[in-house]
């Protein structure tokens, strides 16, 4: 740890008007005396919780160290089945567009910024270069290429250790690794490199070989030539003569697929609560300091559940005809102030702002209609304040939840989709001082006990959307 360096960037965190000094010097000393794993791939949420941080507080300080280059983001696809660090990438527009590849599971994974992309955090290298060897033991390779969010069962750990991983060897670059093993008739086994996201399959006849068997096979950028091979069954040994620049695993796996299954099903895996992109892309914070730039043009990423929320100004108009310019300009951009800290504070963030309305974005409904009913207290107190019936406006908001697309929008993240269209069309039902939600918003936690607690009349209508083929259920709250 550079200590000087690091003192320097915590005093440069400190600098931002919106950090809180004791909570930045408490990161600090963490960050100083912190065992270098404790640093490796930090999630956020659970750094908040082991240090006693409050959460959305810890992600601003964490977003603004990227910032100024006290830590680095890192872009981490996440295998569900195993809990792999398929890719660990440094920006988003290195996420790949439609899935990936978990060499150890040989399955593909749909690319979803919901449940398969995780954001870390780690210190910078001007910070830290944290030196950590993943080949210095098994246990170094596993927790450097595995999530440390995810939990496996204790049955299927049993399982794995004692029965399905046979063997771990490191390749060395121009060297050749051995391993050895028996096999039975119709055993399938695979040694797996997982850094550089190649296997080769060995599957087993019926037959038995006279004698032990001698392999060759060569480890290359490209993958293992061969990568499949068909053997009778009995003494083997693999010759894996490496051409790599630098050292790889090498994990010598017994497939038994069935019984896999039957584990997963009785014993599945926990994943704990991490800080994923999309709730970095819905972070107030990232998208005031990062734009996101250099996108490629086709840029598109899919979410599978994401909370849209428009709003407009009742009254703005007539505001400008009355008041005269200066004042309804002035209450215009107060209102859109309010708008944006009720956003920021319920974990949203702001996409765009369209004349008199907004476009907001949170990771669930229930934030999403926690910053609703926020904004319209918020509304009548600022017309309240403004000491004049004429100077009142009100203010319509339209709440939908779904699935969208990430995509590239002049140099910027925005949404598109159904999901946007349908939170658009629900607004425009709206009157002033209304919020208007759908079924799928309604029925997560938490909404009606909100509407309860709040006394609003609450009126189940069936719509006719434009652009929506099917009639849609929404909910007037007012």
């Amino acid at each position: 740890m550079n200590q000087s360096a690091l003192k320097q960037k915590i005093e440069a965190l400190a600098a931002f008007p919106e950090s809180d000094p004791e909570q930045v010097e408490k990161l600090g000393q963490i960050m100083a005396e912190a065992d270098t794993w404790d640093l490796f791939r930090i999630n956020p949420l659970r750094f908040a919780e082991t240090h006693g941080f409050e959460t959305s507080s810890l992600l601003d300080l964490f977003v603004r160290g990227a910032k100024i280059g006290l830590f680095d983001f890192e872009w981490n696809m996440i295998c569900p089945a195993c809990g792999g660090v398929v890719h660990t990438l440094p920006a988003i527009c290195d996420v790949p567009k439609n899935n990936f590849h978990c060499t150890l599971c040989d399955v593909d994974v749909p690319t979803d910024l919901d449940s398969q992309i995780e954001v870390s955090f780690s210190p910078s290298r001007a910070i830290s270069d944290l030196a950590i060897n993943p080949y210095a033991s098994f246990e170094n390779y596993w927790r450097y290429y595995f999530s440390d969010n995810f939990s496996w069962s204790s049955e299927i750990l049993d399982y794995m250790r004692n029965e399905e991983v046979r063997h771990f060897t490191i390749a060395a670059p121009d060297d050749t690794a051995q391993i050895s093993f028996h096999a039975e008739p119709g055993q399938l086994f695979r040694v797996v490199c997982i850094e550089y996201h190649t296997a080769l399959k060995l599957q087993f006849t019926a037959d038995r070989a006279e004698s032990p068997q001698i392999v060759d096979a060569d480890l290359l950028t490209s993958g293992f030539s061969p990568n499949t091979l068909e053997l009778p069954a009995g003494d083997v040994t693999i010759n894996v003569r490496s051409h790599l620049p630098s050292l790889a695993g090498l994990t010598h796996l017994f497939v038994d697929a069935p019984r896999m299954d039957r584990l997963l099903e009785s014993y599945p895996p926990v994943m704990a609560p991490y800080f994923t992109g999309k709730m970095l892309l819905n972070h107030q914070t990232f998208r005031d300091l990062f734009r996101v730039q250099n996108l490629p043009y086709d840029f598109r990423l899919k979410v599978s559940n994401i909370t849209i929320l428009f709003t407009d100004m009742k009254g703005s108009t007539e505001l400008y005809d009355s008041s005269g310019d200066m004042v309804a300009y002035s209450l215009v951009q107060k209102h859109f102030e309010l708008l944006t800290a009720s956003v920021r504070k319920h974990s949203g963030a702001v996409i765009k702002t369209m004349g008199d309305a907004i476009m907001a974005s949170f990771s669930n409904p229930l934030n999403g209609f926690m910053a609703a009913t926020e904004m319209m207290d918020q509304m009548e107190q600022m017309n309240r304040e403004s000491g004049s019936e004429a100077h009142e406006v009100g203010l319509k908001v339209g709440l939908h939840t779904g699935t969208a697309i990430a995509v590239n929008a002049n140099e910027t993240l925005d949404y598109f989709g159904q999901t946007v269209n349908i939170a658009a069309r629900v607004q425009g039902l709206a009157q002033a001082g209304e919020i208007w939600i759908t079924q799928p918003v309604y029925e997560n936690e938490g909404i009606s006990d909100i509407i309860s607690g709040r006394a609003c009349h609450l009126e189940q209508k069936i719509a006719v959307l434009k652009g929506v083929s099917e009639n849609t259920t929404v909910y007037r709250c007012a």
